[in-house]
């Protein structure tokens, strides 16, 4: 009767048999997530997530120069009932910078707006802010297509 043959120790990272003279070669990850680091190591608003498959995700870092320079404060909606932390700044059509990029980052969470996080506020953003205060108008006080402290307040305490 034939002996079988041992079975091979795969690392997990190359898929390779175990070798005892190179231990080094245990630590090694893969070749496709040293390319996919790489790439992501190319932009800084990326977090390279890898996973136990060998797969890598891209996740967006959450920016500290937008909470840095977007004045924020407590707010209580009475529709509410409780406070959330909100932008100091009312945002209508034209208004530019980091309070903008978070209320495009909320309206894409809420109502999946689809928007470009550019810190513009431009007609799409116009327009998303106008849908989501016609699904909620108790909430934010009417429909206006400003994003005031009720509307502001609403999206936070839905999306935080």
């Amino acid at each position: 009767m034939p002996v079988p043959a041992p079975r091979r120790l795969l690392t997990p990272f190359t898929n390779r048999p175990r070798s005892n003279r190179h231990p080094a070669r245990f630590l090694t990850p893969a070749p496709r997530l040293r390319g996919a680091r790489q790439r992501l190591e190319q932009r800084p608003e990326l977090l390279a997530l890898p996973l136990a498959t060998g797969v890598v995700i891209a996740l967006p870092t959450a920016s500290s120069a937008v909470a840095d320079s977007c004045a924020q404060y407590s707010f209580t909606n009475p529709h509410l009932g409780f406070a959330t932390v909100i932008p100091k700044a009312t945002l209508s059509y034209g208004s530019k910078g980091p309070c903008v990029v978070i209320l495009q980052q909320d309206l894409n969470y809420m109502i999946r707006a689809g928007l470009k996080v550019d810190g513009v506020f431009g007609s799409k953003t116009q327009g998303a802010v106008e849908t989501y205060q016609g699904r909620k108008p108790g909430c934010t006080g009417g429909v206006d297509g400003i994003a005031g402290h009720y509307t502001m307040s609403c999206l936070a305490a839905g999306s935080g």
